[in-house]
Protein backbone atom coordinates (compact mmCIF):
# COMPACT_ATOMS: atom_id res chain seq x y z
CA UNK A 1 0.00 0.00 0.00
CA UNK A 2 3.02 2.27 0.09
CA UNK A 3 4.62 4.32 2.83
CA UNK A 4 2.60 6.63 4.99
CA UNK A 5 2.84 8.54 8.25
CA UNK A 6 0.28 6.08 9.63
CA UNK A 7 2.35 3.85 11.92
CA UNK A 8 1.65 1.38 14.69
CA UNK A 9 3.81 -1.18 16.41
CA UNK A 10 3.48 -4.73 15.17
CA UNK A 11 1.33 -6.71 17.56
CA UNK A 12 -0.75 -3.78 18.81
CA UNK A 13 -4.29 -4.93 19.56
CA UNK A 14 -6.62 -2.55 17.76
CA UNK A 15 -10.39 -2.19 17.49
CA UNK A 16 -11.58 -0.26 14.43
CA UNK A 17 -15.26 0.58 14.67
CA UNK A 18 -17.01 0.88 11.33
CA UNK A 19 -14.13 -0.80 9.52
CA UNK A 20 -16.03 -2.21 6.57
CA UNK A 21 -16.24 0.78 4.23
CA UNK A 22 -14.54 4.08 3.48
CA UNK A 23 -11.95 5.42 5.90
CA UNK A 24 -12.45 2.49 8.28
CA UNK A 25 -11.71 -0.09 5.58
CA UNK A 26 -8.52 1.73 4.56
CA UNK A 27 -7.48 2.09 8.20
CA UNK A 28 -7.88 -1.65 8.78
CA UNK A 29 -5.73 -2.41 5.72
CA UNK A 30 -3.00 -0.01 6.87
CA UNK A 31 -3.01 -1.53 10.34
CA UNK A 32 -2.68 -5.14 9.20
CA UNK A 33 -0.02 -4.08 6.70
CA UNK A 34 2.05 -2.96 9.69
CA UNK A 35 1.34 -6.11 11.68
CA UNK A 36 -1.31 -4.87 14.08
CA UNK A 37 -3.82 -7.38 15.41
CA UNK A 38 -7.26 -6.07 14.50
CA UNK A 39 -10.92 -6.57 15.30
CA UNK A 40 -13.39 -4.66 13.16
CA UNK A 41 -17.09 -4.73 12.50
CA UNK A 42 -19.90 -3.27 10.49
CA UNK A 43 -23.64 -3.69 10.24
CA UNK A 44 -23.67 -5.67 6.99
CA UNK A 45 -22.09 -9.08 6.32
CA UNK A 46 -21.21 -8.57 2.61
CA UNK A 47 -19.22 -5.40 3.35
CA UNK A 48 -17.55 -7.10 6.32
CA UNK A 49 -16.45 -10.06 4.21
CA UNK A 50 -15.15 -7.73 1.51
CA UNK A 51 -13.16 -5.65 4.02
CA UNK A 52 -11.63 -8.75 5.63
CA UNK A 53 -10.66 -10.15 2.22
CA UNK A 54 -9.07 -6.82 1.29
CA UNK A 55 -7.05 -6.77 4.53
CA UNK A 56 -5.85 -10.32 3.86
CA UNK A 57 -4.75 -9.28 0.36
CA UNK A 58 -2.59 -6.60 1.98
CA UNK A 59 -1.18 -9.05 4.53
CA UNK A 60 -1.87 -12.74 4.01
CA UNK A 61 -0.75 -13.44 7.58
CA UNK A 62 -3.00 -10.75 9.08
CA UNK A 63 -4.38 -11.40 12.55
CA UNK A 64 -7.76 -9.89 11.76
CA UNK A 65 -11.18 -10.70 13.15
CA UNK A 66 -14.55 -9.34 12.14
CA UNK A 67 -18.16 -9.48 13.16
CA UNK A 68 -21.43 -7.83 12.33
CA UNK A 69 -22.73 -5.59 15.07
CA UNK A 70 -24.90 -2.54 15.50
CA UNK A 71 -23.34 -0.12 17.96
CA UNK A 72 -26.52 1.90 18.22
CA UNK A 73 -27.55 -0.74 20.78
CA UNK A 74 -26.01 -1.67 24.11
CA UNK A 75 -26.08 -5.31 23.03
CA UNK A 76 -24.10 -4.50 19.90
CA UNK A 77 -21.44 -2.63 21.86
CA UNK A 78 -21.19 -5.49 24.36
CA UNK A 79 -20.77 -8.02 21.50
CA UNK A 80 -17.95 -5.98 20.00
CA UNK A 81 -15.98 -5.76 23.24
CA UNK A 82 -16.56 -9.45 23.98
CA UNK A 83 -15.12 -10.22 20.52
CA UNK A 84 -12.09 -8.03 21.29
CA UNK A 85 -11.47 -9.93 24.53
CA UNK A 86 -12.00 -13.32 22.88
CA UNK A 87 -9.91 -12.59 19.77
CA UNK A 88 -7.18 -10.30 21.07
CA UNK A 89 -7.17 -10.75 24.83
CA UNK A 90 -7.55 -7.03 25.39
CA UNK A 91 -7.18 -3.72 23.64
CA UNK A 92 -4.29 -1.31 23.13
CA UNK A 93 -5.86 1.13 20.67
CA UNK A 94 -9.43 2.13 19.78
CA UNK A 95 -10.11 3.84 16.48
CA UNK A 96 -13.69 5.00 16.84
CA UNK A 97 -14.76 5.41 13.22
CA UNK A 98 -18.35 4.11 13.17
CA UNK A 99 -20.88 6.72 12.29
CA UNK A 100 -23.92 7.56 10.26
CA UNK A 101 -24.63 10.78 8.42
CA UNK A 102 -28.06 12.31 8.22
CA UNK A 103 -29.36 14.98 5.90
CA UNK A 104 -31.22 18.13 6.75
CA UNK A 105 -33.89 18.33 9.40
CA UNK A 106 -36.65 18.43 6.79
CA UNK A 107 -35.44 15.39 4.80
CA UNK A 108 -34.88 12.88 7.61
CA UNK A 109 -37.29 11.18 9.98
CA UNK A 110 -37.05 11.23 13.76
CA UNK A 111 -36.02 7.56 13.54
CA UNK A 112 -33.11 8.44 11.18
CA UNK A 113 -31.85 11.06 13.63
CA UNK A 114 -32.24 8.70 16.60
CA UNK A 115 -30.29 5.93 14.85
CA UNK A 116 -27.51 8.32 13.85
CA UNK A 117 -27.22 9.75 17.37
CA UNK A 118 -27.20 6.33 19.02
CA UNK A 119 -24.61 5.03 16.53
CA UNK A 120 -22.36 8.06 16.61
CA UNK A 121 -22.45 8.76 20.36
CA UNK A 122 -22.91 5.45 22.17
CA UNK A 123 -20.00 5.35 24.61
CA UNK A 124 -20.39 2.19 26.66
CA UNK A 125 -22.39 -1.03 26.90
Amino acid sequence: MGRSAFSFDAGNRVLVTGGTTGIGRVTVALLVEQGARVVTFGRHQPELEDALAHAREVNADADIHGLTADVSTREGVARVFAAVDDSLGGLDILINNAGLAVGGAQEETDEDWRLAAETNYRLRP
